[in-house]
Protein backbone atom coordinates (compact mmCIF):
# COMPACT_ATOMS: atom_id res chain seq x y z
CA UNK A 1 0.00 0.00 0.00
CA UNK A 2 1.18 3.46 -0.89
CA UNK A 3 -0.04 6.72 0.81
CA UNK A 4 -2.18 7.14 3.62
CA UNK A 5 -5.34 5.39 3.56
CA UNK A 6 -8.87 7.25 3.77
CA UNK A 7 -10.85 6.75 6.99
CA UNK A 8 -12.95 4.35 3.90
CA UNK A 9 -9.76 2.08 3.25
CA UNK A 10 -9.38 1.69 6.86
CA UNK A 11 -10.65 -1.54 8.10
CA UNK A 12 -12.89 -2.50 11.29
CA UNK A 13 -9.99 -3.39 13.79
CA UNK A 14 -7.57 -0.67 13.39
CA UNK A 15 -10.66 1.83 13.63
CA UNK A 16 -12.12 0.06 16.72
CA UNK A 17 -8.25 -0.61 18.91
CA UNK A 18 -8.18 3.37 18.17
CA UNK A 19 -11.57 4.16 19.34
CA UNK A 20 -10.79 1.49 22.69
CA UNK A 21 -7.11 3.48 22.92
CA UNK A 22 -8.71 6.99 22.39
CA UNK A 23 -11.68 6.46 25.01
CA UNK A 24 -9.33 5.30 28.22
CA UNK A 25 -7.84 7.67 30.04
CA UNK A 26 -6.08 6.02 33.53
CA UNK A 27 -3.53 3.74 31.55
CA UNK A 28 -1.68 2.39 34.33
CA UNK A 29 2.20 2.25 34.08
CA UNK A 30 2.91 -1.24 31.75
CA UNK A 31 4.23 -3.95 33.78
CA UNK A 32 1.97 -2.92 36.88
CA UNK A 33 -0.82 -5.62 35.99
CA UNK A 34 0.00 -9.03 34.46
CA UNK A 35 -1.78 -11.55 33.41
CA UNK A 36 -3.10 -14.85 35.71
CA UNK A 37 -3.06 -17.21 33.09
CA UNK A 38 -6.83 -17.92 34.13
CA UNK A 39 -8.62 -15.11 33.18
CA UNK A 40 -7.49 -12.75 35.43
CA UNK A 41 -4.47 -10.53 36.31
CA UNK A 42 -2.14 -10.18 39.22
CA UNK A 43 -0.55 -6.98 40.40
CA UNK A 44 3.49 -6.14 40.69
CA UNK A 45 5.03 -4.45 43.13
CA UNK A 46 6.64 -1.06 41.55
CA UNK A 47 10.08 -3.16 41.86
CA UNK A 48 8.64 -6.14 40.28
CA UNK A 49 6.86 -3.92 38.00
CA UNK A 50 10.23 -2.12 36.61
CA UNK A 51 11.90 -5.08 36.19
CA UNK A 52 9.36 -6.55 34.04
CA UNK A 53 9.37 -3.13 32.18
CA UNK A 54 12.69 -3.22 31.98
CA UNK A 55 12.65 -6.79 29.99
CA UNK A 56 9.95 -6.07 28.31
CA UNK A 57 11.72 -2.87 26.56
CA UNK A 58 13.75 -5.61 25.01
CA UNK A 59 11.34 -7.77 23.88
CA UNK A 60 9.24 -5.20 22.18
CA UNK A 61 7.74 -5.74 18.97
CA UNK A 62 9.26 -2.55 16.24
CA UNK A 63 6.03 -1.04 14.76
CA UNK A 64 6.20 -1.36 10.53
CA UNK A 65 5.90 1.82 9.02
CA UNK A 66 3.06 0.75 7.16
CA UNK A 67 1.02 0.17 10.70
CA UNK A 68 2.57 4.15 11.92
CA UNK A 69 1.17 5.76 8.79
CA UNK A 70 -2.17 4.25 8.79
CA UNK A 71 -5.30 6.18 9.08
CA UNK A 72 -6.27 7.03 13.22
CA UNK A 73 -9.56 7.15 13.97
CA UNK A 74 -10.26 9.94 16.24
CA UNK A 75 -13.62 9.10 17.68
CA UNK A 76 -13.71 8.39 21.47
CA UNK A 77 -16.31 6.73 23.38
CA UNK A 78 -18.01 8.44 26.16
CA UNK A 79 -18.42 7.35 29.94
CA UNK A 80 -15.10 6.01 31.31
CA UNK A 81 -14.88 5.73 34.55
CA UNK A 82 -11.69 7.92 36.12
CA UNK A 83 -12.19 6.02 39.08
CA UNK A 84 -10.49 2.59 37.37
CA UNK A 85 -6.85 2.49 35.81
CA UNK A 86 -6.58 -0.08 33.46
CA UNK A 87 -3.79 -2.51 31.21
CA UNK A 88 -4.64 -3.77 27.79
CA UNK A 89 -3.69 -7.25 27.10
CA UNK A 90 -4.44 -8.70 23.73
CA UNK A 91 -4.25 -12.68 22.65
CA UNK A 92 -5.00 -13.73 18.98
CA UNK A 93 -5.67 -17.59 18.99
CA UNK A 94 -7.34 -19.67 16.11
CA UNK A 95 -10.17 -22.39 16.69
CA UNK A 96 -9.34 -24.90 14.01
CA UNK A 97 -11.04 -28.46 13.46
CA UNK A 98 -12.21 -28.26 17.37
CA UNK A 99 -8.60 -27.39 18.26
CA UNK A 100 -7.46 -24.04 19.85
CA UNK A 101 -3.99 -22.39 18.59
CA UNK A 102 -2.32 -19.99 20.25
CA UNK A 103 -1.12 -17.62 17.00
CA UNK A 104 1.12 -15.22 19.32
CA UNK A 105 3.06 -18.25 20.51
CA UNK A 106 6.75 -17.87 20.44
CA UNK A 107 7.34 -21.23 18.81
CA UNK A 108 7.69 -21.88 15.56
CA UNK A 109 5.22 -24.89 15.28
CA UNK A 110 1.96 -24.21 16.80
CA UNK A 111 0.54 -26.51 19.87
CA UNK A 112 -3.10 -27.15 20.65
CA UNK A 113 -4.61 -25.93 23.78
CA UNK A 114 -7.42 -26.29 25.86
CA UNK A 115 -10.74 -24.03 26.69
CA UNK A 116 -11.36 -23.79 30.31
CA UNK A 117 -13.70 -22.05 32.72
CA UNK A 118 -12.41 -19.27 34.65
CA UNK A 119 -14.26 -18.55 38.22
CA UNK A 120 -16.53 -16.36 36.54
CA UNK A 121 -17.41 -19.67 34.63
CA UNK A 122 -15.95 -17.09 31.27
CA UNK A 123 -14.31 -19.27 28.81
CA UNK A 124 -10.85 -18.43 27.98
CA UNK A 125 -7.86 -20.64 25.94
CA UNK A 126 -5.57 -21.77 28.76
CA UNK A 127 -1.95 -21.02 28.18
CA UNK A 128 -2.35 -18.43 25.11
CA UNK A 129 -0.07 -15.68 25.51
CA UNK A 130 -1.34 -12.33 27.03
CA UNK A 131 0.92 -9.67 25.74
CA UNK A 132 0.20 -5.92 27.17
CA UNK A 133 -0.22 -3.10 25.04
CA UNK A 134 -0.25 0.55 25.30
CA UNK A 135 -1.10 1.79 21.56
CA UNK A 136 -3.83 0.49 19.17
CA UNK A 137 -0.18 0.39 16.75
CA UNK A 138 1.12 -2.31 18.89
CA UNK A 139 -1.88 -4.18 18.89
CA UNK A 140 -2.14 -4.37 15.29
CA UNK A 141 1.66 -5.13 15.16
CA UNK A 142 0.88 -8.07 17.42
CA UNK A 143 -1.96 -9.00 14.94
CA UNK A 144 0.00 -9.01 11.74
CA UNK A 145 2.54 -11.42 13.61
CA UNK A 146 -0.76 -13.60 14.29
CA UNK A 147 -1.44 -13.46 10.44
CA UNK A 148 2.06 -14.61 9.96
CA UNK A 149 2.05 -17.46 11.85
CA UNK A 150 -1.58 -18.21 10.05
CA UNK A 151 0.32 -18.47 6.91
CA UNK A 152 3.16 -20.53 8.33
CA UNK A 153 1.65 -23.58 9.69
CA UNK A 154 -0.64 -23.65 6.73
CA UNK A 155 2.51 -24.42 4.97
CA UNK A 156 3.74 -27.22 7.48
Amino acid sequence: MTGKPTPEETGLLPRTLDVVFNSIDNKVDRCVFYPNGRNGFGIRSKVEAHLARKKAEMERLQVSNEIENRYMERRVVPGYNDNYVCAVFVSYVEIYNNYCYDLLEPKSILTKHDTRLDINNMVYVEGAQEIEVETSDEALELFCKGEFNIILSSLR
